[in-house]
């Protein structure tokens, strides 16, 4: 009984170089056979020249693909035929810089998200675990090294003794070594310029009024020395807290759970897809916080809802989890999502939407209010001043303007700027408007006078 083409098997009539990106395609799956001199039937109708493509078929496969596969003659009613028999690869195979697949009786050319899925899920290909050639132990960075001693001490994730050793010795033992080279993960946590070898490897915090973009910056450096800042800039910066009063003590609350931000952000930092050139992105918002990446996650198989029922790790960047779980950034490997909606919740907070498009993962913290920056000054108490005239002012900026006036009535341009991250002439930009409203007033010379809010 003649067998149909299926994923294990394909009949050809005659040799073509095409066909062996068919081979690529069985190696890369469960292996196969590939019949030359037969029918798309399976009926034998022979093929000639069989000793010269015994002999340019194997050499062709070697030089293409780097992989030898079994080829033979067979006979069948005096009519030759050959066997092509191709075992499943442990390694992926490409073909001219292309890599197939076979899916079903067809053979398929993975691109994109797809290629990167099947590098992760279906070979345990890790980016991060090859090596970087030009980047020696010697240029690593002393501050990322001291950080991690610090935290994994500080967090009880390593003793002092353990960590008494060379920083060579340390990167063996964290297995950020392979083959008496630093791997890719340890120029990404220990490199003080990451983006030197990869572009993405950055996170960039926004702050938006609306669609327009109030302020930036840009957090570069080792994961592990934007790791130990990034959430400080954000809750000192970017975030308001309010603050009120049980009897004596006083109350401070932000609108987002730190440990729930600092989770989503560590997460999105082990689990971004640093072969790709986009940033990790926060975008702060009036009642909205956007953490997202570009990530490894098979997103074909999940969405929003089945996410929140993964209860074990996926290996993504398994060095940089590790690395981090070390150091004691990250609790457990696979708790990540479960511990973000754990902290909204004991917060009393909703849990955040978590959105897949394509390979782009984001989680989305809904505030649990909305900061009105006229509203509430640093000590708790209502501003009367500035709580009337801001009813008028639909800039951020400009409100933080006046906050901070309020606070100092000295200040200077350039200390404005300089505290509110903007160009002095930025904020000269608003000075105006708001003078130009009557709200603001400066009384005195530039030099030893002072601004005035109008009530």
């Amino acid at each position: 009984m003649k067998k149909s083409e299926n994923h294990k098997i394909e009949y050809k009539e005659s040799w073509r170089d095409e066909y062996l990106k068919w081979i690529c395609g069985f190696a890369n799956s469960n292996g196969g056979k590939l019949y030359i001199g037969m029918n798309d039937k399976g009926e034998v109708i022979g093929i000639k020249n069989t000793k010269k493509l015994l002999e340019d078929i194997p050499n062709k496969i070697m030089s293409s693909m780097g992989i030898v596969c079994k080829i033979s003659v067979k006979t069948k009613h005096k009519i030759e035929y050959i066997e092509i028999v191709v075992k499943k690869s442990t390694e992926p195979v490409f073909y001219h810089g292309g890599m197939y697949i076979r899916s079903g009786a067809t053979n398929q050319r993975l691109t994109g998200s797809e290629l990167k899925a099947y590098l992760v899920r279906d070979t345990g290909y890790d980016f991060c675990s090859e090596v970087v050639d030009d980047v020696k132990i010697k240029d690593l960075d002393k501050e990322s090294f001291d950080i991690f001693r610090r935290e994994a001490i500080k967090n009880n994730r390593m003793k002092k003794e353990e960590l008494n050793i060379s920083n060579k010795e340390l990167l063996n033992k964290l297995n950020l070594i392979k083959n008496g080279k630093l791997t890719r993960a340890a120029v990404m946590l220990f490199y003080r310029n990451p983006e030197k070898y990869f572009k993405g490897c950055h996170v960039r915090i926004g702050l938006f009024e609306g669609s327009e973009l109030i302020y930036d910056d840009d957090v570069k450096g080792s994961l592990i020395i934007i790791a130990d800042r990034v959430i400080d800039i954000i809750y000192v910066k970017y975030l308001k807290k309010k603050i009120t009063y049980d009897h004596l003590t006083r109350v401070e609350t932000y609108q987002y759970p730190i440990e729930a931000v600092r989770e989503a952000i560590y997460n999105a930092l082990i689990h971004s897809d640093y072969s790709n050139p986009n940033d990790i992105q926060i975008k702060v918002m009036d009642d909205e916080l956007f953490i997202g990446n570009n990530c490894l996650i098979d997103t074909s198989k999940i969405n929003d809802k089945s996410i929140l029922t993964i209860n074990k790790s996926i290996p993504l960047n398994p060095l940089l989890a590790d690395t981090f779980y070390r150091a004691g950034f990250i609790e457990h490997w696979g708790r990540g999502i479960k511990r973000i909606c754990d902290e909204c919740k004991a917060n009393g907070m909703k849990i955040p939407r978590f959105e897949i498009v394509s390979t782009d993962f984001a989680v989305i913290f809904k505030a649990n209010y909305k900061y009105d920056y006229g509203n509430l000054d640093d000590q708790g108490s209502t501003t009367q001043k500035t709580t009337q005239i801001t009813t008028q002012i639909k800039s951020v900026v400009a409100k933080r303007i006046l906050d901070v006036i309020d606070e100092n009535k000295d200040v200077t341009l350039q200390e404005l700027a300089d505290s509110l991250g903007k160009t002095r002439d930025g904020i000269k930009y608003h000075i105006n408007k708001l003078q130009n409203l009557g709200i603001l007033k400066r009384v005195g010379p530039d030099k030893g006078g002072y601004w005035e809010i109008v009530e």
